[in-house]
């Protein structure tokens, strides 16, 4: 394909994209329609800014005030005030510098050299976070463009300020909805899918020994799920972020619980984890396996299947509409204790003698940790207990 019909394509494909944005921003309350509410805001905060800028300050410092602005817009109220507050400290640091070595020692090449090494220093402190490099920078240019005056380091705070209002104002006006149910649903989705694929894999079992290609795809939707499910994550931590200084909910709600959701997810992906290692050692071949030995591991396979049902149970249990798993997780995730103990009772005595054995006790062992995983997801598990070993 020509270089200039590619591009045309990808024109065409954030066109389509954007249109797509736009119309779930405008159908129904989301991410998206924050997304597109928060450019919004952003371009009238950087206009505001720049207005009352100029009205009271020089030119040469009124740049600062819509780039502040939009700095101080992040996705929820409490990253924004938190990043501000960061930038706000850089900048006092920065412009400390500048004015007092421009007052002293005035301004030179080895004073600007000095004055850069120190704010570099100061930029590697950690608690600046990615605000850090806003120390050297403004310190650069207070000291080069300003001559290190502290009338120029006035206006230039005063700019700063000003865009820190114009950004924080722009953000309450109104606060961003949190989407809580959304983060639980997404959670309870991806739980529906982990679930889809252990359903899938464990009556395949019955027929023997999974094939390449079945392996494969299996592996593959490991990795699609381990990528969702840190997705779902992101959305979780937004949300439980977006609820802090949120003035919306009023000041005597309580801020949304997603603690169990939180909870499924990281588990979750530690059980995808423990099935990529179910699908990598399903696509392995046991060496000198003789046919004595292949009809026993065809038979472990199909008890292993039955015992992958039971986990596949338990998965489709953690996640119930009501969002709070109950005795009947507890019970499943007993029934699937128990059959794996059964099975590897079953296959013990073979050890010495059967090369398969290794690959039955990796699986039988990736088994029992995702029944560890949703253990924790249990009443039982919340209140300390254990499933029988």
């Amino acid at each position: 394909m020509p270089a200039a019909a590619r591009a045309a394509s990808r024109l065409r494909g954030a066109v389509d994209r954007t249109r797509r944005g736009l119309t779930e921003a405008v159908r129904r309350p989301g991410p998206a329609r924050n997304d597109l509410l928060l450019q919004l805001k952003a371009v009238a905060a950087a206009v505001a800014a720049w207005s009352v800028a100029s009205w009271l300050l020089p030119a040469q410092v009124r740049t600062f005030a819509p780039f502040t602005a939009l700095l101080a817009l992040q996705q929820t109220l409490y990253r924004s005030v938190w990043e501000a507050s960061r930038y706000l400290v850089a900048m006092a640091v920065g412009t400390a510098l500048a004015g007092a070595f421009g007052t002293t020692a005035g301004v030179h090449a080895w004073s600007l050299g000095l004055v850069t090494l120190l704010a570099l220093a100061v930029a590697k402190t950690p608690s600046l976070g990615g605000q850090r490099m806003q120390v050297p920078v403004t310190a650069l240019f207070a000291f080069a463009s300003g001559q290190g005056r502290w009338a120029y380091i006035g206006h230039l705070v005063a700019a700063v300020a000003i865009g820190v209002v114009c950004g924080l104002a722009a953000h309450l006006a109104p606060a961003p909805r949190t989407h809580t149910a959304t983060a639980r649903q997404q959670a309870g989705e991806v739980c529906a899918a982990v679930h889809a694929l252990l359903a899938d894999i464990a009556p395949a079992l019955a027929d023997g020994p999974a094939d390449a290609g079945q392996a494969r795809a299996w592996a593959r939707r490991c990795d699609e799920l381990a990528a969702r499910i840190g997705g779902v994550r992101a959305v979780i931590h937004r949300e439980e972020e977006n609820a802090k200084l949120n003035p919306r909910g009023g000041p005597t709600t309580a801020p949304p619980d997603l603690s169990a959701s939180r909870a499924l997810v990281d588990a979750l992906d530690h059980v995808v984890a423990h099935v990529r290692s179910i699908t990598r050692a399903l696509s392995a071949t046991a060496p000198d396996a003789d046919a004595g030995h292949d009809t026993t591991h065809r038979r472990f396979l199909h008890a292993y299947g039955d015992l992958l049902g039971h986990v596949a149970t338990a998965l489709r249990l953690c996640a119930p509409e009501d969002r709070c798993p109950g005795p009947d997780l507890t019970e499943a995730i007993h029934q699937g204790a128990r059959h794996c103990r059964t099975l590897a009772d079953r296959h013990r005595d073979r050890r010495p003698t059967s090369p398969t054995w290794p690959l039955h006790g990796t699986l039988l062992t990736e088994a029992e940790r995702i029944l560890g995983e949703l253990r924790r997801l249990s009443p039982e598990g919340a209140d300390g207990g254990a499933v029988p070993g």
